[in-house]
């Protein structure tokens, strides 16, 4: 994905984020069973087979997801201290 984004960014474009605010994996649903979202009968909302959708306004999916996002922030920053020096070198504009 990384060298997309870069591969996409020396061709002049930007890239944005996007966070699933709303769902976890099978594989995760365990722990976040008790944050359910749940349909007028009680059961829990699911996308497909695959996704479980979680209460987006329950307290401890909002301390997970926020802290989700700062990590991803941290990483984006460091990321892009990197990737600014590098275009500096090759002539590219840093990005702003």
């Amino acid at each position: 994905m990384r060298s997309l984004v870069e591969a996409l960014r020396a061709a002049g474009t930007r890239s944005i984020g996007y966070a699933a605010v709303y769902g976890v994996g099978n594989d995760e649903w365990e722990q976040w069973e008790d944050a359910a979202l749940l349909d007028a009968a009680g059961e829990p909302y699911s996308l497909a087979d695959f996704l479980r959708i979680v209460d987006p306004a329950h307290p401890r999916w909002l301390e997970h997801f926020a802290a989700d996002v700062a990590a991803a922030a941290r990483e984006s920053a460091s990321t892009a201290s990197t990737s600014t020096s590098t275009a500096a070198e090759d002539g590219r504009p840093p990005r702003r």
